[in-house]
């Protein structure tokens, strides 16, 4: 009589099964408070620390980025970030100033770290975008570190990194908006935060809100060029 012999998993097999991604589950605000006490948080410092509460590589880990380079661009002006109040409830919880109040919930996990949340009932993982282009010329460098859209004020929130080399200074002059269509639709920024003057060596953040603007699209910038290279400096930046 034959024995059936039990099937075996093939190496291959193995191997795909542990490098598969774990797939989200829902849980707890609760869980979310330390995440939520960093958002909260206004110096650039802090806030940047609680990116261990967040899984690398997902939305809600690069939201806590640019909240950390948000803040970071505002005292760089002199601008004074006041803490905001965490205040967890059942489901959710809100974080608020004297202003108003924002809404935190519907929390995503994997490998028990957050990836995914809701703003105001609108899903983070949606309306944030890592990363972007860089161009580098005569010295200068200016990369799109994130941009982040929101339905609430309907606004479009860019973080540049810019960086001059040893031998190079540059001021960043003009950062037009483009649709993703390649329309030129916004001459200049609504608002704007962070050092623009760039000095030999040095590197920095700034932060743009261009109000009306879509998610994607780009940026056309121009640099103004006071050492170590020649003329004006212009570059396109997609932003995703």
């Amino acid at each position: 009589m034959e024995v059936e012999s039990e099937p075996t998993e093939t190496p291959e097999a193995t191997e795909s099964a542990e490098s598969a991604e774990p797939s989200p589950e829902p849980g707890s605000a609760e869980d979310a408070l330390p995440y939520l006490e960093a958002v909260a948080v206004g110096p650039a410092a802090a806030t940047g620390e609680g990116l261990v509460h967040a899984r690398e590589g997902s939305p809600a880990h690069g939201y806590l980025q640019y909240r950390a380079d948000n803040a970071q661009a505002l005292q760089d002006v002199g601008e004074v970030v006041e803490p905001l109040e965490v205040d967890v409830r059942e489901n959710d919880a809100q974080l608020c100033q004297p202003s108003g109040c924002v809404t935190f919930g519907a929390f995503m996990y994997e490998d028990g770290l957050l990836s995914d949340f809701e703003v105001n009932g609108n899903t983070v993982s949606d309306n944030f975008h890592p990363g972007g282009g860089e161009f580098e010329e005569q010295g200068a460098t200016v990369t799109v570190g994130s941009s982040y859209y929101s339905n609430d004020s309907n606004h479009l929130a860019v973080i540049l990194y810019v960086e001059a080399d040893a031998e190079t200074s540059f001021e960043v002059t003009i950062a037009d908006y483009r649709d993703p269509a390649g329309n030129l639709v916004l001459e200049s920024p609504g608002t704007s935060a962070g050092n623009k003057v760039v000095g030999a060596g040095s590197s920095g953040v700034l932060l743009y809100t261009y109000a009306g603007a879509e998610t994607g699209g780009s940026l056309e910038l121009t640099l103004e060029c006071f050492q170590g290279c020649e003329g004006a400096i212009s570059g396109e930046l997609p932003l995703n």
